[in-house]
């Protein structure tokens, strides 16, 4: 099945996407067709790292937390991971809700101070990828109950 653009239909099917884990490559769940999911709308889609500039005194880098053996956490308490980790207004999508996102899972497990409405947030390992992502409007979608 060739990639189709959102004008097309509203859904992008990236390539194979996947996350590494405590050393070993885990493929991502992902999905190739619409079928049997529903439509949450278009939201607005930032990205973010766990650089000082994206979470401020909550990073691990940042100057206070150095040498404290402190460990960033979500707002949900989990390590956030690239491919997997959402941070929403969790009085839209409350935390552990999944979505699918260009074919992909992601869970809600985070918030920030700029995430209302139908905006989310994608966790990335660095800033520059979040730069790169800059803002886009994506149909997100759950599986249908």
């Amino acid at each position: 099945m060739p990639n189709t653009t959102a004008a097309d239909t509203g859904y992008r099917k990236p390539p194979e996407p996947s996350y590494e884990l405590s050393g070993v490559d885990i493929p991502a769940t992902t999905y190739a067709s619409l079928d049997g999911l529903e439509c949450l709308g278009t939201y607005k889609v930032t990205a973010y790292c766990s650089c000082p500039k994206c979470c401020g005194i909550w990073s691990d880098r940042h100057p206070s937390r150095i040498g404290t053996g402190y460990v960033q956490k979500t707002a949900s308490g989990t390590i956030p991971r690239p491919s997997h980790t959402i941070a929403a207004d969790t009085s839209v999508l409350p935390f552990g809700t999944e979505v699918i996102m260009d074919g992909q899972i992601y869970t809600v497990e985070d918030t920030g101070n700029g995430v209302r409405g139908k905006h989310i947030d994608l966790y990335m390992d660095d800033h520059e990828a979040a730069l790169a992502w800059g803002v886009q409007r994506i149909e997100l979608y759950r599986e249908a109950t």
